[in-house]
């Protein structure tokens, strides 16, 4: 079975509230669960960001954090009571400064540690930290706004991630659904994060676990 996860993208509680519902209505096939976190700086968005109305939705799932934020170690300290994941973006930090700040951050809280890596950056940026790191994601679209065309320029990143670093699991995020995640299974990717595909879908849980199945 593949990994899916799928991605929480809302702008107030209660729209978070009814994708929490689907959710919950198959929560026993569902490891982890995605909260997108927006700043309206980073990206031109801003979302529901709520860590302890997060943990009363989602109770016993497992919950990763993605950053899309200009000050995403600030903006951290609210959700590491809560999550088992934490996603920070290469382009909001200093990597050769904020590296080691990441790192202690990881090590206070328990939350396992991931960098995205938005369409245009490249991978080599990443191999000095990629030993030290529990995930990588690479985005399939530009972060912020939902229902993205896939940008296939990436799956050359995902093949040279998976090359030079064998072990390290690749999650692919933005513009997933039955085909372009089949294309980035066969470059080297390990998970799938959906939003628009599942949620959009008649049938969520259908759509999940068709992803699942791929």
């Amino acid at each position: 079975m593949v990994k899916v996860i799928p991605a929480i993208l809302a702008e107030n509680f209660e729209s978070a509230k009814k994708q929490a519902e689907v959710l919950n209505s198959f929560k026993e096939l569902i490891d982890w669960v995605q909260i997108d976190v927006e700043d309206g700086k980073f990206v031109p968005y801003q979302s529901w960001k709520d860590p302890q109305e997060a943990k009363l939705l989602f109770g016993d799932i497992n919950i990763e954090v993605h950053l899309m934020v200009r000050d995403p170690l600030e903006e951290a300290k609210g959700w590491d009571k809560i999550a088992k994941r934490l996603i920070f973006h290469t382009e909001a930090l200093n990597l050769a400064q904020d590296f080691p700040e990441i790192l202690k951050f990881s090590l206070e809280s328990g939350a396992q540690i991931a960098l995205a890596l938005n369409p245009e950056t490249q991978a080599e940026i990443l191999f000095p930290y990629l030993e030290a790191l529990d995930l990588v994601v690479v985005m399939g679209v530009n972060p912020g706004k939902a229902g993205q065309k896939f940008q296939e320029k990436v799956l050359a990143k995902i093949k040279t991630l998976k090359s030079k670093f064998p072990s390290l699991e690749i999650e692919v995020d933005g513009g997933i659904n039955l085909e372009t995640g089949k294309k980035a299974l066969s470059f080297g990717a390990d998970i799938l994060v959906s939003h628009s595909f599942i949620f959009n879908s008649k049938d969520p849980k259908e759509a999940f676990e068709l992803l699942s199945k791929i």
